[in-house]
């Protein structure tokens, strides 16, 4: 095998990306290309790479997926996304995966259970499932998580408050945009139609407002 090329990478100015016979090998610190002494036309045996890629490759994306981990929680997906995109060799980062699997450092269960606990304030189980799934978690996963939590308590106040800024002489308009409101961010008209109820019977609307209610109370 022989080393085709070794160019800068363009989003990282002290990495360079290490090409074998033509095609990308991996990626690596400059500090450690030229540590290694490696250069165009340079031939490697299979066991020189593999030593590479395991002893300098490996334990550089280790470190990269653990300073990523540091700032924010990740989904394995977005992981394998993530070291994709710094130009990390797909079978180094599944090493990466199993690593940080092994050590509780990834974990999508908790992810999606955390993610639910943080969002339910707002967002209704289907927009929840929606974005879960966007991110890579499994339907069955994401079905414990939100199994976890009620949103009825989340729903009403967002709705006691929503009510309240709707104008004195609405119209149908007004009316629609309340709905859209509430199916925008994910709850479902069986909910929503429960939390009016719910608003109309603890509360002593105005008049005006019963008969928001009463319309809302049809199919929506």
């Amino acid at each position: 095998m022989r080393i085709t090329d070794i160019q800068l990478q363009k989003n990282q100015k002290n990495r360079v990306n290490v090409w074998i016979d033509g095609s990308f090998a991996f990626g690596m610190f400059e500090k450690d290309a030229a540590a290694l002494k490696l250069q165009v036309d340079q031939e490697l045996s299979e066991a020189q790479l593999s030593e590479i890629k395991q002893n300098i490759v490996l334990r550089n994306a280790k470190e990269t997926a653990l300073q990523l981990l540091s700032r924010r929680d990740f989904t394995k997906q977005m992981m394998l996304e993530k070291l994709k995109q710094k130009q990390i060799p797909e079978d180094i980062a599944e090493q990466v995966i199993i690593f940080l699997k092994e050590y509780h450092y990834l974990d999508d269960e908790v992810y999606a259970k955390r993610y639910v606990k943080y969002y339910s304030e707002t967002r209704g189980k289907h927009r929840l499932r929606q974005e879960l799934l966007q991110k890579g978690i499994d339907s069955e996963i994401i079905d414990r998580a939100l199994k976890e939590v009620s949103q009825e308590e989340a729903l009403y106040r967002i709705a006691e408050k929503k009510i309240m800024t709707l104008p004195p002489n609405y119209g149908k308009k007004d009316l629609q945009r309340l709905k859209n409101y509430f199916l925008r961010r994910g709850f479902s008209y069986d909910e929503i139609n429960a939390c009016f109820s719910r608003l109309t019977d603890e509360k002593e609307w105005s008049k005006s407002f019963c008969s928001i209610f009463g319309l809302l109370k049809e199919p929506l």
